[in-house]
């Protein structure tokens, strides 16, 4: 027995939309990733290392002025300065003052590992960023504890001295506190602490920059007890409480980057 039923137009175009719906099996969304813009920065320093690699600029070679590179990159001064302190961090350029920016003596093989991928922190890797930073500076509080020299010492207590200066005046004190906690990693004693602290300097600066992270005026006088507090532990060379302080100095960060994730 055959059965014949009446579908209407409608019906028949509601049951093809169901059936495309039920085929069409949607992609999940963590599928994709999120694209990363190259900063007009990162390009410039590309070029730059580039031009080393292949011999073009070498060592005791001087760039020329930021005016005049900023004109034939065709992007602000503002660029060209952000490269130019990236990789002065890194130890490829040196500047002068009154005298110019020029290339060390660091060898090809060390600038391709130091620029190739270090300077392109995502935002997913933030976290493993102040992850390294505490690895770094809480050890190196502890080395610097023990190893200080008198020179070193001085040279933490300008630090706190500048930090705390650039608080009382209201003024952005960030690249002071950077001043601060190399120091300290200076004092260490251990030059691949150092250079590790520098490679990873530029994109702490950038990821700060990125998420905002300012700090309120009690936030800061915190700040100025707790480097205050750092330097006596070390001027007492006492390495447990330094490392100790130092890693309750950077939990605030750490619980920041926590939440990124």
């Amino acid at each position: 027995m055959i059965f014949y039923f009446k579908v209407s137009t409608n019906d028949l175009f509601l049951i093809f939309v169901e059936i495309e719906n039920i085929m069409a099996m949607e992609i999940p969304v963590n599928q994709f990733e999120k694209i990363n813009i190259t900063s007009p920065s990162d390009l410039i320093i590309e070029q730059i290392k580039n031009q080393i690699s292949s011999g073009q600029l070498k060592q005791g070679d001087k760039l020329p002025p930021e005016r005049q590179l900023s004109e034939t990159f065709g992007v602000s001064r503002a660029y060209v300065r952000e490269s130019i302190r990236k990789l002065e961090f890194c130890g490829v350029l040196k500047t002068y003052p009154q005298n110019g920016t020029y290339v060390t003596n660091l060898g090809i093989d060390a600038i391709e590992g130091l620029i190739t991928n270090v300077l392109k922190v995502g935002s997913r890797d933030f976290y493993s960023l102040v992850e390294t930073r505490l690895i770094i500076e809480v050890n190196s509080a502890r080395l610097c504890a023990i190893r200080r020299s008198d020179m070193n010492l001085n040279e933490i207590e300008v630090a706190v001295a500048n930090f705390e200066n650039e608080v009382n005046q209201n003024n952005d004190p960030y690249e002071a506190d950077l001043a601060f906690h190399t120091a300290i990693v200076k004092g260490s004693n251990n030059s691949v602490l150092k250079s590790l602290l520098e490679i990873i300097i530029p994109d702490i600066i950038s990821s700060y920059t990125e998420y905002r992270m300012c700090s309120s005026s009690r936030e800061l006088d915190k700040t100025v007890k707790e480097h205050r507090a750092l330097l006596e532990a070390i001027r007492r060379q006492d390495p447990n409480e330094a490392a100790e302080l130092m890693n309750k100095h950077l939990e605030n960060v750490m619980e920041f980057a926590r939440g990124q994730l």
